[in-house]
Parts: structure tokens; sequence; C-alpha cells
């Protein structure tokens, strides 16, 4: 399965508070062993307001072990990409989440999960 980019919609309320953007991803070892997913994020407001960064997933820690919760040959690891994001104003955003070695087929990713908690 190659990564396509995926959409993602969140509406804000609160512009005076930081939050926090989480990733969740599920993905076949057997297929994907990198040490982390590099990814583009670019998100956007119906009003214009318009953001991109390049975060990875780190999928494998400092000492070399595997992150995340591993069941048969699936592991699903969470990683927080964005901590202190303050939004301009109240609107719904839309994340567009692909990968970043776009030239590349990249197997064995089942699902990508996306989360903004308030701070």
């Amino acid at each position: 399965m190659r990564f396509e980019p995926e959409l993602f919609s969140v509406p804000v309320r609160n512009t005076d508070a930081s939050h926090s953007i989480i990733l969740t991803l599920l993905y076949d070892t057997t297929l994907y062993n990198a040490k982390a997913l590099p990814l583009v994020v670019d998100f956007y407001a119906d009003s214009n307001e318009r953001h991109n960064f390049t975060p990875s997933i780190k999928l494998i820690d400092l000492k070399g072990n595997r992150r995340g919760t591993l069941l048969d040959n699936y592991c699903t690891v969470s990683d927080t990409i964005d901590r202190n994001r303050y939004f301009n104003q109240r609107d719904t955003y839309t994340y567009r989440i692909k990968q970043r070695t776009s030239k590349y087929q990249i197997d064995g990713i089942c699902s990508l999960n996306f989360k903004v908690i308030q701070n």
C-alpha cells in the first residue's frame, strides 16, 4: 500500500491556548523497517491562513528499540509532531499529511490517525 496524502479537518475554538498535534501510525514491521517516517504537513484555514512543517514520526528509539505497541507483525506508535501550535483565528483547519520522500513507494503503512489537543 502506498502512503497517499491524508486529509484531516479540525475545528479550532480557542486561539488563546497552545495545542499539540499527535499522529498515530499503524504499520507492518515486515514491510516497513525504517527508523522514522518523514512527513510533510500542510495546514490551512478557509480564511487562507497557511503553514507547513516537516516532522518525522520516530519508530526506533535512541537505543535501537522499536517504539510503540507490537502485536504480531504490526506496530502502533504515537508521536507528538507539534507541541505548541497557536492558531490565529477560530476556524476549521485542514491538515494534509503526506510522505516527504514522495518519489519512493512506502509499503506497510496500514493507517494514520490524527489528533489535536489543547494544552
